[in-house]
């Protein structure tokens, strides 16, 4: 064992050469962290507490909301909810100049508060609104940007799995504060994007052209279709707002 001083430089310095060589960043902090505990602590206290350190981070009632919420996204993904969703929102934002890119980005805002799956809420609006965008000849940079984007959406707007992990793993404070927390700064977050994208499409109008406008009547038929959203938006965000669950 050595020093505390030592061993932190030695953790340090490690860490810098991990990063500089390429390691990931995840895998550079766990063997920086074990090296530094090996030096300091010794090898026995490092056998006895690394894997009842990772055991413990993992384990938790509250982690089990994450394979679920990964479920929920993938049953919305794989039932085409998603094209409704889409759909009816274009048919609202859809004429207004890059009303295609402001439509993927407000699905995605929506999508987020049904699913905390990045993946989910991306590929599911993806598979809608890059084809359409690449029929409207959209500039496939603006395109690609707002997806991808948008997509990360989902991690701020609740339920999110980065916040349960956030929740419970690291600063051990309430997941329902911390969800509802997210919800304002998710809306403002959406709202800029979708200023920026009006703003770049009235600058470069040939980069994303208006769509086509819809009448009042068709804009309220496609309101049904938005009902699932809805009553499951109101069933994950308010059940657990009211304190029906834990």
């Amino acid at each position: 064992m050595v020093e505390p001083t030592t061993a932190i430089i030695i953790c340090l310095i490690m860490l810098g050469v991990f990063l500089i060589t390429g390691v990931p960043i995840s895998i550079s902090l766990l063997l920086a962290g074990l090296l530094g505990t090996l030096f300091f602590e010794g090898p026995q206290t490092l056998a006895n507490t690394a894997g009842k350190i990772a055991f413990n981070q993992v384990v938790g009632y509250s982690l089990l909301a994450i394979p679920m919420f990964l479920l929920m996204g993938n049953l919305l993904m794989t039932h085409k909810m998603g094209d409704d969703l889409y759909d009816g929102i274009y048919k609202w934002f859809g004429w207004l100049p890059g009303g295609l890119a402001i439509a993927s980005t407000v699905v995605c805002a929506v999508f987020g508060f049904m699913s905390g799956s990045n993946t989910a809420a991306a590929a599911t609006v993806g598979g809608v609104a890059l084809p359409a965008m690449e029929i409207k000849k959209y500039d496939r940079a603006l395109a690609l940007g707002t997806l991808a984007v948008a997509g990360t959406l989902a991690a701020l707007i609740p339920p999110s799995t980065v916040m349960i992990i956030y929740g419970t793993s690291v600063s051990d404070v309430s997941i329902g504060k911390v969800f509802i927390g997210g919800v304002v700064p998710g809306l403002i977050l959406t709202a800029l994007m979708s200023i920026y994208i009006l703003i770049y499409a009235l600058i470069y109008p040939n980069k994303a052209p208006k769509g086509e406008k819809s009448t009042f009547s068709e804009k309220l038929t496609v309101l049904p279709k938005l009902i699932p959203v809805v009553v499951l938006f109101i069933s994950v965000i308010g059940g657990m707002y009211m304190g029906v669950f834990t």
